[in-house]
């Protein structure tokens, strides 16, 4: 999959947030591992949420 995304930013991919249309997919979650635990948060900078 040819996005530019980061792995963790496609792990975080939820099906609303993918426009299939648009070919567009909204980086709305960030997938994170914390200590072994994997953790769903939002991506850490606005312009990486736009």
């Amino acid at each position: 999959m040819g996005t530019g995304m980061r792995r963790w930013e496609l792990l975080g991919l939820h099906w609303p947030d993918v426009h299939l249309a648009e070919r567009v997919p909204l980086v709305r979650w960030n997938l994170t591992a914390v200590d072994n635990n994997l953790h769903l948060g939002h991506p850490k900078t606005k312009a990486s949420r736009n």
